[in-house]
């Protein structure tokens, strides 16, 4: 948990850190691909979930219109 002071004790949630920014309108528009690795370790929320964070997600995302 992360407090702001240590009298007022307002909570603040961790930052998710940016990896890839994706600007939607020219990801479609160009049709691109983005595909990469996250380790289960770094997935704060989904962390929670797992009964082991070792390993890694595999994904792909792929703009395109129709």
């Amino acid at each position: 948990m992360v407090f702001d002071t240590q009298v007022r004790k307002i909570y603040h949630a961790r930052l998710m850190p940016a990896r890839f920014l994706i600007d939607t309108f020219d990801f479609v528009r160009n049709t691109r691909t983005h595909h990469g690795k996250i380790a289960f370790e770094e997935c704060m929320l989904l962390k929670d979930y797992l009964s082991d964070s070792q390993g890694k997600l595999g994904y792909r995302i792929c703009g395109a219109l129709d």
